[in-house]
C-alpha cells in the first residue's frame, strides 16, 4: 500500500517548486503509479474513452465485461464492428455489450 502522506508532500513540493530532485521524482512517480494501481484494482467500474483503453495504466488488467458506446469521429458514428474488432484483438474480456446511441 503506497504511503499517501509522502505522495501528498511530494506533490505539494512539486507544485511549489515546479520540479523535484531526480531522487524525489523517482519516488513521486513510483508512489503515484502504486496509488493509481490500487485505485483501479479496487474499482467496480472503470470508464474510459477508446483512446484511454490503450493507456499503460490498465494494460495489465483483464475485464470480464466491456461495454462500448458508439464511437464518434468528426461527428460521424463509427460502425460498432470496428469497436468489437479492436477489443476482440486484445482478448482482454469475455463478453462485449454495445450501448445504443440516440440522436434527437
Amino acid at each position: 500500500m503506497p504511503d499517501r502522506a509522502d505522495l501528498r508532500k511530494l506533490q505539494q513540493l512539486k507544485d511549489e517548486q515546479g520540479e523535484l530532485s531526480s531522487q524525489d521524482e523517482r519516488k513521486y512517480k513510483a508512489l503515484k503509479q502504486a496509488t493509481e494501481r490500487e485505485i483501479l484494482q479496487a474499482a467496480d467500474v472503470v470508464c474510459c474513452t477508446c483512446v484511454g483503453a490503450g493507456d499503460p495504466r490498465i494494460s495489465g488488467f483483464r475485464f470480464r465485461k466491456v461495454m462500448l458506446a458508439p464511437m464518434l469521429h468528426s461527428g460521424h458514428a463509427m460502425p460498432a464492428s470496428a469497436n468489437i474488432q479492436l477489443v476482440s484483438r486484445q482478448e482482454r474480456c469475455k463478453s462485449i455489450m454495445l450501448a445504443a446511441c440516440c440522436s434527437t
